[in-house]
């Protein structure tokens, strides 16, 4: 499931996960309506979230964390176009597993997600706001 309000950059993000050879089969364009989504969906395998998302009430770390209640086995990459913090690390230990730059989507994405998952799945579920 790929989650993120910004259009152009889901459709890349899927492009690059097709690439790689994994299926997308949800999109959401915010964290309300992408946990909806994770509540009806419990096979989600990876959530991959924008760390800042317009207008919404709350954070890519916070929706990593939700998920994660929702979901123990979800696997979470949060995306930024700016540096991470520590403190935005720390904020929720555990609720993010990788933490990637938006610049390096092209060259990073899929070996991460196939460091976390140890293979690759038939179906993957991402999602970023």
């Amino acid at each position: 499931m790929i989650v993120d309000d910004d259009d152009e950059l889901r459709d890349v993000i899927n492009v690059a996960v097709a690439i790689g050879g994994y299926k997308t089969t949800l999109f959401a364009k915010n964290p309300k309506s992408a946990l909806s989504l994770i509540q009806g969906n419990a096979d989600l395998v990876f959530l991959l979230t924008d760390l800042h998302m317009y207008g919404a009430e709350i954070d890519g770390i916070e929706l990593a964390r939700q998920a994660k209640i929702i979901n123990p086995q979800i696997h979470t990459i949060l995306l930024s176009e700016e540096e991470i913090t520590q403190v935005q690390r720390m904020r929720f230990p555990g609720a993010v597993d990788r933490f990637l730059d938006k610049f390096e989507l092209a060259s990073r994405l899929i070996p991460e997600m196939e460091s976390l998952r140890g293979q690759k799945e038939e179906s993957a579920a991402i999602l970023h706001p």
